[in-house]
């Protein structure tokens, strides 16, 4: 009996040494965003209805965004290009517009309660 108990753990033992490890599967994250290129939205845009001026700044490699001088909120990056979406109790969502020529930001459509308000740079 004896034997057979040393065998039988023999056996356990030289297969879990002699096994290999699964891989561990590192997470996929996000595509991190590279800071440097928020900075073509940071700016003042004068804007046409409900508040003069939205400013666009950059803290900490994430956009913020401020209705006159109502305080900053975060901008948070969706899927689509140039798209946005504020962190503000009213959800705006802000895409900024390009010169199709120069690709260069010149101003932005902002949503803001089933509204669509524009700004330009």
């Amino acid at each position: 009996m004896k034997k057979i108990i040393l065998i039988v753990l023999c056996i356990g033992a030289y297969t879990s040494i002699s096994a290999k490890p699964t891989p561990i599967k590192k997470p996929v994250f996000q595509k991190q965003i590279v800071a440097d290129s928020l900075d073509e939205f940071l700016g003042d845009y004068k804007m046409k209805e409900y508040f003069a001026i939205y400013k666009v700044t950059k803290d900490g490699g994430f956009l913020y965004g401020e209705a006159d001088s109502y305080g900053n909120n975060k901008l948070l990056k969706q899927k689509e290009a140039d798209t946005y979406i504020s962190t503000s109790s009213y959800g705006s969502t802000i895409i900024f517009t390009r010169d199709p020529a120069t690709k260069k930001v010149t101003g932005l459509k902002m949503l803001l309660q089933g509204n669509e308000v524009i700004g330009t740079k």
